[in-house]
C-alpha cells in the first residue's frame, strides 16, 4: 500500500484504532462480508472515530443508510460500487 500511495495503513489492534480520530475510513471489499447482526455496532464504532466512510464493494450491499450514516455520493465502475457516507453524529 505505501508503495502506491506513500501512506501506510494502520496495523493496530481495534482497541487502539477505536481511540483515534480519522478523516476517512475506507472499507475495501470487506464490509459486505460482515454478519448483519454485527453491522450496526461496527457502523456505530466507525462513526465514533470518523465523520466519513467510503465503502468499496462488488455489489450494492451493505446498505449503510439509516441510523448512523447518510449517503453523500454513489459511483459505479463496472461491477464495483463506491459509496461515500457521512456520519449523522456530527454536530
Amino acid at each position: 500500500m505505501k508503495k502506491n500511495t506513500n501512506n501506510s495503513c494502520i496495523p493496530r489492534p481495534s482497541k487502539i484504532l477505536f481511540k483515534m480520530e480519522l478523516d476517512f475510513v475506507i472499507c475495501s471489499y470487506a464490509m459486505h462480508l460482515c454478519k448483519k447482526s454485527i453491522l450496526p455496532i461496527l457502523l456505530y464504532r466507525i462513526g465514533e472515530i470518523s465523520n466519513n466512510r467510503v465503502i468499496i464493494t462488488p455489489h450494492k450491499k451493505p446498505n449503510c443508510n439509516g441510523g448512523f450514516f447518510r449517503e453523500i455520493k454513489r459511483m459505479k465502475k463496472e461491477r464495483t460500487s463506491i459509496v461515500w457516507y457521512r456520519s449523522k453524529m456530527v454536530s
